[in-house]
This record gives structure tokens, sequence and C-alpha cells, in this order.
């Protein structure tokens, strides 16, 4: 696991899959992989595509494009920012 690059991981708090997402991300982190888990309350596996407009499906997309912005901005210095 120490070869995978950095992770997002999103879940809410209620999501069927909560603790295996929650224990992938301690895994990864103690493989020495940086890992951002983000756990949305009231959030259930599948919300951001069932009811989209929700509240909490808004926030868990806002919080998952800005990983994945963060994920693929080129770094100062890079030849893909030049």
């Amino acid at each position: 696991m120490s070869r995978l690059p950095p992770a997002w991981i999103g879940v809410g708090d209620i999501d069927l899959l909560h603790d295996e997402a929650v224990t992938y991300a301690a895994r990864l982190r103690r493989a020495g992989v940086t890992c951002e888990l983000d756990v949305l309350p009231g959030l259930f596996h599948g919300a951001d595509s069932i009811r989209p407009k929700a509240p909490t499906s808004r926030a868990f997309r806002n919080t998952m494009t800005e990983a994945l912005r963060h994920g693929i901005t080129p770094r100062s210095g890079s030849k893909l920012a030049d």
C-alpha cells in the first residue's frame, strides 16, 4: 500500500460502507500514504445520486470536487504549471 498515491475518501456516517471506508483510510495512513477522510453526517450510500439537491449531497459533491481539484492542480515549478 505504501506505493499508492494520495487518497481522498468520502463517506456518510450512515453509509453501509462507513466502517470499511474508515478502516481503509487508517490502513493507508499506517502505510505512509497521505489520506484525507471526510465523514459527512446524515449521508447514506448513494445519497448524492438519489437526492442530488439535498444539502448533504451538495456538501459531499463539493468536498469531492475540491479534493479532486487539489489532486490534479499542477504544483509550482512543475512542467505542467509553466
